[in-house]
Formats: C-alpha cells, structure tokens, sequence
C-alpha cells in the first residue's frame, strides 16, 4: 500500500510530489508532513509549492538520495532532541568543537545540507521564515542593493536574492569550505543570471570594511551556532551602510549538531538585535510543525524567530 502526503490546497502539487518521495522511503513520517501545510494561507501556499518545485530541480536524479539525506537529518536531530530533553542545554557549547566534529566533515556536512534543504518546503517554521523573507523583507529593499547573506548553506535564499532583477551585487560569507562548494554548485546548476562572490569568512572576526558595503544583509540560522552572536551583529552593523535592511532568522529551543547558542523565549531574539544597535520594524514567530505559538512556548518546542531591521541613518 502506497502512503501519500495529505495536502489541503489544490495548488501544492510541487510540493506533494516533494513530500511523497519522502515518505516512498519513510512512510511513518506521514503524519507530520500532514500537518506542514495545514495552517498555510493561499499566499504562503504558492510561494512554498515554488520553493518545492525548486528543491526538485536542484535535486534532480538524485531526489531519492536527497529524501534519505533528510530521514538521516531528521534522526540525527532526534537524537539532540533527547539530549536537551534530558539535560535542558545543546549538547556543544563551543564552537571550535562544532567545526572540527561538524563544519570540517565533509561526509556530514554533504548530507546535513541536503537534509536541511528538504526541510526549507517540508517544515512549517522553515517555509514560513523563507516566506516572510521573500515577500516582506527583499521586495522593500532599496534599488540597486548590494547584498550579503551569512551563511548561504543550500543557497535557497541566496538564489532569491541573485533573482531580483533590483539586486545589483550578492556576496556570500560561510565558514565552512564544504558548505561554500555545495552554495556554488547549486546556483551553478542553476545557471543565475548573475555570480555571487562567496568567501570563506568567520562573522566573529572583525574586518575592515572602509566604506560599508552592504544595504541589505540576511542572517537565517546561524546566530544559534556562535558562541557570541553579538559579535557577529555587530560585525554586520559594521559592514552595512545607513538605512541598511537585516533579516535575522534565529530558532529558540531547537536542538540541533551544530547550534551551540540557547535562548528560551522570542523576546531574548528580538533584545540581542535591539542591543546592537539596530533598530526593529518587524518581528514574527513561526512555531515548530505541529504547534500553536502558545503550545510551543508552553512546550519549550522549537520557534523561528524572524525579525527585520534597520541601521539607523
């Protein structure tokens, strides 16, 4: 008997075939997909059917590869799941350790990223973030923007980016090598119409950017795998110029291989950016697959906590 992903809008064809090559391999995790897409407006349902049409795409041949990349991503966070219902804390707090067991593995790294590239379109709180940056945060940016992303992973988000014909530069910065090569494959696959330059940096390090360089810069899921993610947003107010646009995407209670930095409620998210100086226009909460904001809270569950700011003039 075959087992399919229940979808409710008529419109998410792209992603049903994502989620059923899913669970051709691992059929007991119907019941989560189920709720993925349940609580999605009609806007938010196009915006992550096209996201899943491209995750397909980038995927090609090796869909079936990507579908078991992302059941092992999934069990590889179970496990930090037990470990932080057990203990209450990340099983790494420092990240000399996260880059030599994690970031510095290719073998882990190379499917992690796959992982987590699945998971953009099939987890409630990853589509959402990605759609609040697609239609609130790039479309407002001013025109002819330079633009950096921290962290471009999978190169979803950077690929919106390249995309917007108002874009005049990208760049993007990881410190991971294997992380870096999987980026530049995937938009090369992609055939963009414009090159990002990517470069092998660490955000904890402060560099001379004289003038700043940036009007818009996105920073989704990596302040929670620093040490000290307020060096790094102050790094960034560095680097960008007056009246700069950021995106920060930072998860709470959300246990993962490489996330070190733990905050428990959105409003120790949305106080980390106010205290480096930028100035807060938009904050949102998307809970975990499978909870209300107030179940999450109550239920230390995972939320992605979006915010969008500026640096003042």
């Amino acid at each position: 008997m075959t087992t399919t992903a229940t979808t409710s809008q008529q419109s998410m064809a792209n992603w049903g075939c994502l989620a059923n090559k899913v669970l051709s391999i691992w059929p007991e995790h119907k019941g989560f997909l189920d709720k993925a897409t349940k609580t999605l407006s009609d806007d938010e349902t196009r915006v992550i059917d096209d996201l899943a049409e491209l995750i397909t795409r980038i995927a090609g041949d090796h869909l079936d590869c990507m579908a078991e990349d992302y059941r092992w991503t999934c069990e590889q966070l179970v496990e930090e799941e037990l470990h932080f219902r057990r203990t209450g804390s990340y099983r790494r707090t420092k990240f000399q350790n996260v880059l030599d067991e994690v970031y510095n593995n290719p073998g882990f790294m190379g499917r992690y990223i796959n992982g987590l590239l699945m998971s953009q379109a099939l987890w409630a709180n990853h589509a959402r973030a990605f759609y609040l940056y697609v239609t609130a945060f790039l479309p407002k940016n001013v025109a002819d923007y330079d633009h950096l992303e921290i962290g471009p992973g999978h190169g979803l988000w950077l690929y919106q980016a390249i995309n917007d014909n108002r874009c005049k530069s990208v760049s993007g910065w990881d410190v991971s090598q294997t992380s870096i090569a999987k980026t530049a494959a995937i938009l090369d696959f992609l055939e963009t119409r414009k090159k990002a330059e990517l470069s092998l940096r660490d955000i904890q390090i402060r560099f001379n950017t004289d003038p700043p360089a940036f009007d818009s810069v996105v920073i989704s899921e990596v302040l929670e795998h620093l040490e000290s993610p307020q060096t790094a947003l102050s790094c960034i107010f560095d680097v960008m110029r007056p009246g700069g646009r950021l995106f920060v995407n930072m998860p709470i209670n959300s246990p993962a291989p490489d996330h070190i930095y733990l905050l428990r409620k959105p409003a120790e998210v949305w106080n980390l950016i106010d205290a480096a100086g930028f100035r807060i226009t938009e904050t949102h909460c998307c809970p975990a697959t499978g909870y209300s904001l107030e179940k999450a809270e109550r239920k230390s569950a995972t939320i992605s906590c979006v915010v969008i700011a500026e640096k003042p003039e």
